[in-house]
């Protein structure tokens, strides 16, 4: 599982194309963990977008 934390203002407006407005305040929040199959899908339209995507690797506990 991995979060999505978004840093910009289109970053924001890209996720609200994807998403329904009620899941908003969560992806907008950080607090959305998606399965890195899921989020591997999302990089991949977000790249296409133009989007620049910074993905550090990060280990919860």
């Amino acid at each position: 599982m991995a979060r999505l934390i978004v840093a910009s203002v289109h970053g924001a407006l890209w996720l609200q194309t994807h998403f329904p407005e009620e899941e908003w305040t969560t992806l907008l929040s950080g607090e959305a963990c998606f399965g890195m199959d899921c989020l591997s899908t999302l990089l991949v339209d977000a790249h296409s977008a133009g989007l620049f995507v910074n993905e550090p690797i990060v280990v919860e506990s």
